[in-house]
């Protein structure tokens, strides 16, 4: 199941549509490939001063300690599921960051 938050409508942002939408979809993918089977993913979107950020929420169970800035780099892979590359997450990462975000 798939919802979204509340988002505040007058949100907007500029910048490259094709890198952020892959980005998105990159973050997306993952929340669905680890989320728990007939639980929610979440996605919401609020301003931080001049920066709108995205929450993306999965029911994963939680990361191991230690690992939250590792999963963005390329290859790295936590957990049993190795059915990928390793890759989507830091794809995100370097696409928002192409197109000037952090």
């Amino acid at each position: 199941m798939f919802s979204v938050a509340d988002v505040d409508v007058t949100l907007a942002i500029s910048g490259n549509r094709d890198l952020l939408l892959a980005a998105l979809v990159y973050l997306l993918h993952n929340a669905f490939k680890f989320t728990h089977a007939h639980t929610e993913v979440s996605l919401g979107a609020y301003a931080e001063g001049d920066h709108v950020l995205l929450d993306v929420e999965d029911n994963c169970g939680g990361l191991p300690p230690g690992t939250t800035t590792s999963i963005f780099q390329p290859l790295v892979q936590v957990g049993d599921n190795r059915s990928g590359l390793g890759l989507g997450l830091s794809i995100a990462r370097r696409n928002v960051e192409a197109d000037g975000g952090c």
